[in-house]
């Protein structure tokens, strides 16, 4: 949640960029951005800004890898990432609003996703969701004990959306997430 300055700028923001004839949507992430920047938020890159799996545009492909024997294991830190996708409550029975990480994985029709999460020290979730949007579909989701496991079978071919989240804005650290395609 951004405060109520941070929300005035951000729709002051919008309203320049709609007359400049920028997207709404470019100038949503575009500002909310820039206001997240000026948080005492610790993100790395040389900008201040998180790397870019850190929001739906820039969603790491782990495709090619995620079908090869063992899946692809990524080893990584949630460390000034952002609330970027926002699940149901449903999908893992709690709301979670903290920083998120996201990859994106192409499967076929009959074809098993499974993500599993191990966080390290902090308590994480995944989720498995579609389209990637602030608030998507969950098809699967995790959030009991570690390791987290999400696993859907799809009944058609899709560009499917894991998310490595956390209940709690605070709650974040390093992790492992383990991406199957069988």
């Amino acid at each position: 949640m951004i405060g109520r300055d941070a929300c005035l700028a951000l729709a002051a923001a919008l309203a320049a960029a709609c007359a400049q004839g920028q997207s709404a949507a470019d100038a949503a992430v575009d500002a909310t951005l820039d206001a997240r920047a000026d948080a005492p938020v610790d993100a790395p890159g040389s900008d201040g800004r998180p790397p870019g799996n850190d929001i739906c545009a820039g969603a790491e492909d782990v495709t090619t890898a995620a079908h090869a024997s063992g899946g692809a294991t990524i080893n990584a830190d949630l460390t000034g990432y952002h609330n970027d996708v926002q699940p149901p409550q449903a999908c893992t029975g709690f709301v979670n609003d903290g920083p998120d990480a996201i990859y994106e994985v192409t499967v076929a029709a009959g074809k098993t996703l499974t993500a599993t999460l191990t966080p390290q020290g902090w308590d994480g979730a995944v989720e498995i969701v579609q389209p990637c949007t602030l608030m998507p579909i969950c098809l699967a989701g995790s959030d009991g004990a570690s390791p987290e496991v999400a696993t859907y079978l799809a009944p058609a071919a899709a560009t499917l959306y894991v998310v490595v989240d956390s209940f709690d804005p605070t709650a974040f650290g390093a992790y492992t997430l383990n991406v199957r395609v069988q």
